[in-house]
């Protein structure tokens, strides 16, 4: 019986006898370094890999779908669009009645900006008086985002503003003068508006108040004896 060259008959490598070419090729380092290039993956971890890699592209695309069909959607208006219409009515209370004050003069000022051109605030009071004054003015606050107008005898005045947002309303009694002085913080506000705003609105009877104008709006002021 012939037996490979190394092998005692018992079973055992004889050290004394050189091995066979096969034995020696299957211990070389270069048959070593070949089988630790090759990774031995199950089937069942191949699977796996390739329905992931089916389940993300999926969801790439389900994504991809959701948000090109949110930028196609028209965004959702906030507020009115276009031009508003807004009313005010203006009282003064006497002896627990109201009565209408005619000849108030009332502004509407967008908040968000300060005019690049202001109003001189003495021009401002000659408009109650001055009605060609008055017009040029209301061009002037018109152009800048605005409205300005004078309450005829019930006390009512119409304004059209180029858009919904927030303004500062400005209201100037034809008479009667302030317990109070105004505010440093209201007089800041006016002054992005209204030159001399100091020397001119603090004996005078007004209120300077913040509207938020969400489409046509009705104004209400009551002048009382604390103005």
């Amino acid at each position: 019986m012939n037996q490979p060259s190394g092998e005692s008959p018992h079973g055992s490598i004889d050290p004394t006898v050189p091995p066979s070419p096969e034995v020696h090729e299957a211990f070389s380092p270069s048959t070593q370094l070949d089988d630790l290039r090759v990774i031995v993956v199950p089937r069942w971890m191949v699977h796996t890999q390739g329905l992931l890699l089916v389940a993300l592209t999926l969801g790439g695309f389900v994504l991809g779908m959701l948000v090109r069909g949110c930028q196609d959607v028209a965004p959702v208006s906030v507020g009115h669009q276009g031009p508003v219409a807004v009313s005010a009515s203006y009282r003064q209370r006497r002896s627990g009645e109201l009565a209408p004050v005619e000849g108030a003069l009332g502004m509407l000022v967008p908040a968000s900006r300060p005019w690049d051109e202001k109003i001189d605030a003495r021009a401002l009071l000659e408009a109650m008086q001055d009605a060609g004054r008055l017009e040029e003015l209301t061009q002037q606050v018109r152009s800048q985002g605005g409205d300005l107008g004078i309450a005829s005898a019930d006390g009512n005045v119409e304004f059209e503003l180029p858009a919904a947002g927030e303004y500062f309303h400005l209201v100037v009694a034809p008479y009667g003068s302030n317990r109070q002085e105004p505010t440093r913080s209201t007089l800041a506000q006016m002054g992005r508006y209204l030159v001399h705003a100091y020397d001119q609105m603090s004996g005078r009877r007004f209120v300077w108040e913040t509207t938020v104008i969400a489409g046509p709006t009705h104004l209400d002021h009551t002048f009382d004896g604390s103005e």
